[in-house]
Order: C-alpha cells, then structure tokens, then sequence
C-alpha cells in the first residue's frame, strides 16, 4: 500500500522537488501552500505523514504546526526548516522528527520510512544530535 504525504510549504520549487523525490519512492504526494490548504486538505484525504515547513511569510509556522496536531494527533510530523535554532521548539511541540534544510535526501527518505512504520519519536533525538 502506498502511503499519502502531504508536503506544507509556502515555496513552490521546494514542494516540487520533494513531491519528485517522494513520488519516485512510490509514494503519493499532496501539497499545500498554507495550514488553511493543509486542513482542507486533511478533511478530504486519508494523509499518513506530514512535513510541514516552519519558514513561512504569512502565517507563523508554529501556529501552523499546533493547530494541524490539535487537529490530527495522531498523525507523524516532519518539520523542516531553514533555521538551525528550531530544534529545541520542535522537541518542545512535539513533532516526530526534525530536518534542516537544505535537506539529505537519503534522511529525509530513512526518517519517513521509519514514522510510517510506527517508529517512536526518538528519532527527534538523533536528529538533535550535529
């Protein structure tokens, strides 16, 4: 079965990058440019991950972030974003993993493989770690 992501980010190249790559892994991508897009998004598609881009001009990230996981609790949480000093609020808020961009791929696609297999959150921990 093929698992649904759904890439949030405000940058249009990013989002179609990561649906090239993600895509070429065989699994189904759905993008978003803004938590309101993301929520509808949510409430017509079953969506097994998230990465959701903190770095955003018009709404802030972490709102973002907070109401997407009151909204949907369960459902795994990759942030990426392009400032380093995130790391701390995303162990904080909750989110399964965390990733700085420009992102490894290779990581970016391990990470995956491991929250949609159920993996605990530990892996926040590692990426901590330089």
């Amino acid at each position: 079965m093929t698992a649904n992501i759904l890439v949030v980010d405000d940058d249009c190249s990013i989002r179609e990058s990561l649906s090239k790559v993600l895509r070429a892994e065989n699994y189904e991508i759905f993008c978003a440019e803004s938590c309101p897009e993301a929520l509808e998004r949510l409430a017509k598609t079953k969506i097994d991950l998230l990465l959701l881009d903190l770095g955003r001009p018009v709404e802030d990230g972490w709102g973002a972030f907070e109401m997407l996981a009151r909204v949907h609790p369960l459902l795994p949480v990759i942030v990426i974003t392009g400032c380093g000093n995130q790391r701390e609020a995303a162990e904080k808020a909750g989110a399964d993993a965390f990733l700085e961009k420009p992102l490894a791929v290779p990581r970016l696609l391990q990470t995956i493989v491991e929250l949609l297999a159920g993996k605990p959150a530990a892996r926040l921990q590692e990426e901590l770690r330089p």
